[in-house]
């Protein structure tokens, strides 16, 4: 336990000094970014957690790949909160992650792959319906990254948990005077974010349920 809880500080430290330093560059590029202080707090929250569930001196290569990922989602969500838009850059930097992961352990290519095409389908085929109005092509080209990144059963995961969180939360904003108008980043980040943590735990437990 100490193990994790001094690798949690660390990299809680590491989310803060992201947060303090190099966040605000591209937060300068925001109309309404978030007010410093909570955002430091979250990312160092959040980086916290994933220094706790991998601990930096058990899981080197898993603790960095999963850090680099929450500076990606964080910024993924805060700017499509914000302007609609999902970077293009954060998601090829995730899918860059992907080919790391891979590069490690290639045993994992064709769930990666698979993970790539599940989720990024439909959702193309649904922004291809509704010409964009139901689904942003940035929403296509994240869950592909994110794919390519967790594999098949966890991006399924992370989808369900962001269009969970996604209607829960939008619904409960809405009714305190926010537009209809729903930016999936945040969700949908929040969601990856879950899976890739505790999504093996979660799948396994819901499996059991069925005894298997």
């Amino acid at each position: 336990m100490l193990i994790r809880l001094g690798s949690a500080a660390v990299w809680a430290l590491v989310g803060a000094a992201e947060a303090k330093y190099i966040a605000p560059r591209w937060l300068a590029e925001l109309d309404g970014a978030p007010e410093s202080a909570p955002f430091t707090i979250a990312s160092a929250l959040l980086w916290g957690i994933v220094g706790l569930v991998y601990p930096l001196w058990q899981y080197p290569f898993t603790a960095l790949i999963y850090g680099v990922m929450t500076l990606l989602l964080i910024r993924i969500a805060v700017t499509d909160f914000i302007t609609f838009t999902i970077p293009n850059r954060c998601s090829a930097c995730l899918a860059l992650l992907g080919i790391a992961r891979l590069a490690a352990d290639h045993t994992h290519f064709s769930e990666q792959l698979i993970g790539a095409l599940i989720i990024s389908l439909p959702f193309w085929a649904l922004h291809a319906l509704t010409r964009g109005r139901g689904l942003g092509f940035g929403d296509v080209k994240l869950m592909a990254a994110a794919g390519f990144l967790l594999g098949a059963p966890r991006v399924l995961l992370a989808t369900v948990l962001g269009s969970v969180l996604g209607s829960v939360i939008h619904i409960w904003r809405m009714r305190g005077g926010a537009e209809a108008r729903l930016a999936f980043g945040p969700y949908l980040s929040l969601g990856i974010y879950l899976s890739a943590l505790f999504g093996d735990r979660l799948i396994a437990a819901y499996l059991s349920l069925f005894g298997l």
